[in-house]
């Protein structure tokens, strides 16, 4: 695992694995990091360090309480990716209400990434 992976849980990340992502998805909204091995995938690194800050774009615009996670090991997002939707890394999985809401695969530009992460939780009436 990287420092920048290690620096999410300190952040409040939870860490999952295949034993604990179950309970995890029973939270009413969730978003999780899949960033991929490191020493593989290019973007891993720069998707943990912006990762706090994409939780804190969506909240801010949702008005939603995220429950945030981060799968840090790949052989762990392989037994869990048909189920979780993974599709490529470094990616971020929507949950709302126990069930798959969409996944936002690979770094983009900064408004897309906040935008396309955005929708996949709908705004709380005021």
């Amino acid at each position: 695992m990287s420092v920048h992976l290690d620096r999410l849980q300190t952040l409040g990340a939870t860490r999952l694995n295949a034993a604990t992502v179950a309970e995890f998805l029973t939270a009413p909204d969730c978003l999780i990091l899949v960033p991929g091995n490191p020493t593989r995938v290019r973007e891993a690194n720069d998707a943990a360090v912006i990762f706090p800050d994409l939780v804190q774009a969506v909240q801010s615009a949702t008005g939603r309480s995220l429950a945030v996670g981060f799968l840090p090991s790949e052989d762990e997002t392989e037994a869990l990716r048909a189920e979780l939707g993974v599709l490529a890394y470094p990616c971020v999985i929507a949950w709302r209400n126990g069930a798959f809401a969409g996944v936002v695969a690979h770094l983009r530009p900064w408004s897309d990434y906040v935008s396309e992460t955005t929708a996949l939780f709908p705004a709380v009436a005021a």
